[in-house]
């Protein structure tokens, strides 16, 4: 047995590669021996020592048919959803010229302050985006880049300012109102905002999903096994 090659096999195995119907005699061999398994256990510890800082692990050995697919179509998606960001985008600066000329006109108002928060709260997805699909188009290793991403979400610090990202308007919401009437309208307002932000990003995320998984349910199912091999590690 080529033990050299073996050991190929093995960081192929640790690092998410898929072995071909010739490989496996040759891997099964070597796993059964004392050196096989010492050689396993060390680069599995060795992955995840590298987990914090290198890339080596997002980036495993990947069905090429798959991984085109998947980045063909998500490549298509980035260009179908600037369309809405555009809109977004535009909308966005409508209700600020709004807001900013009736403050002009008829000094601070409820009108003034909705329209301006109204027009802050849609350009913020719309920049987030714009950015993200910036970057993407920019990117050569879109599933490498994808999986950094998904690996950096997962941070405690990330997920706070998620969550502050989603609570942000329906406090804004919330606390002007507080200041303009009083605490029980204030808290009225916020949970009414808040519950609508919910149920519109609970839909927007199922609808994305579906289409998403419309376009290429390959590729769809590809992703979602490599994501979750990454949350088993």
């Amino acid at each position: 047995m080529n033990e050299e090659f073996a050991k190929q096999l093995c960081l192929k195995v640790v690092y998410g590669g898929v072995l071909s119907e010739e490989e496996k005699p040759v891997w099964d061999s070597f796993i059964e021996t004392e050196a096989g398994q010492q050689y396993l256990s060390q680069s599995s510890e060795m992955r995840l020592v590298l987990a914090g800082i290198a890339r080596v692990d997002l980036i495993p050995t990947v069905p090429q048919n798959l991984a085109k697919s998947f980045v063909a179509t998500y490549r298509g998606k980035i260009e179908t959803s600037q369309s809405g960001v555009y809109l977004l985008g535009m909308l966005s600066v409508a209700f600020l010229l709004l807001g900013s000329s009736e403050w002009l006109r008829e000094g601070f108002s409820n009108h003034a302050a909705m329209s301006l928060l109204a027009g802050v709260f849609l350009g913020m997805p719309a920049l987030i985006t714009h950015v993200h699909n910036k970057r993407v188009r920019s990117e050569n290793d879109v599933i490498g880049f994808l999986k950094e991403n998904h690996v950096k979400a997962k941070r405690i610090s990330n997920r706070f300012v998620s969550v502050v990202m989603v609570l942000l308007p329906s406090l804004a919401l919330g606390a002007y109102w507080f200041w303009r009437e009083d605490f029980d309208s204030g808290l009225k307002n916020f949970t009414w905002c808040l519950v609508f932000s919910l149920i519109v990003t609970g839909i927007s995320l199922g609808v994305s999903r579906v289409v998403w998984r419309r376009a290429n349910p390959e590729a769809y199912d590809w992703w979602q096994d490599e994501l979750q091999q990454m949350d088993s590690v």
